[in-house]
Order: C-alpha cells, then structure tokens, then sequence
C-alpha cells in the first residue's frame, strides 16, 4: 500500500469514528429531552408547578 492509500484508509476510520460519536451524542440528548419533558409534565399535571393564589 503505499503513503496515500495509508492515508484514506486512515481517514476513513476517523469519519466512522466520529459518526459513531455523534450518533451517541444525538441519542443521549434526545433521551435527556425527553425524561425532562415527562418530569415537568408530571410536575404540572400533579401542581408542583402552579403559582398558589
């Protein structure tokens, strides 16, 4: 293989790299969006969260 192959090859596996993380990252805010939506909808549906007047 010679010094450009080497490189693509090796470029390649970053960008997988990379994709793999970001997938993961977009995963986990979704997953954290979400568990916050259902907290403050249980938190109002329940009147944590309204003003006593």
């Amino acid at each position: 293989m010679d010094a450009s192959q080497l490189l693509l090859e090796y470029l390649k596996e970053q960008y997988a790299q990379a994709r793999q993380h970001e997938t993961r990252q977009a995963a986990a805010t979704t997953f954290l969006t979400a568990a916050g939506g259902a907290v403050l909808g249980v938190a109002v549906k329940d009147g944590h969260l309204l003003r006593e007047q």
